[in-house]
């Protein structure tokens, strides 16, 4: 799955992104991976944005076994740090440009 927000982060977002993890889930058991694509994210649009970010990371987590953050921001190093401990999925950052190498790394 790939997922590119676009400017501020909504909470209609994750309701979005519920949904369509729910179907897909509904399907299938598990999602091999999920890349994330920071380049056009420019923030949360409030502070119930970050928290329904969180809650859809605690109940879609387990889901997933490998997370790629496309980024060019060192920023991301501390979230990847700290994701690690509460999220089930392997997580790695790869620079913007290598899109293909994260997709590669999501399906082996």
């Amino acid at each position: 799955m790939y997922f590119k927000p676009l400017g501020k982060i909504t909470p209609e977002d994750f309701e979005y992104l519920r949904k369509l993890m729910s179907s897909y889930l509904e399907r299938n058991k598990d999602l091999k991976g999920l890349v994330i694509d920071t380049s056009e994210f420019t923030g949360y649009e409030s502070f119930n944005s970050f928290i329904k970010h969180f809650k859809f990371v605690k109940e879609h987590q387990k889901y997933i076994g490998k997370l790629a953050i496309l980024t060019d921001s060192n920023l991301i190093l501390i979230a990847e740090k700290l994701g690690s401990l509460f999220i089930h999925a392997e997580v790695k950052k790869f620079k913007l440009a290598n899109k293909d190498k994260a997709f590669e790394w999501i399906t082996k």
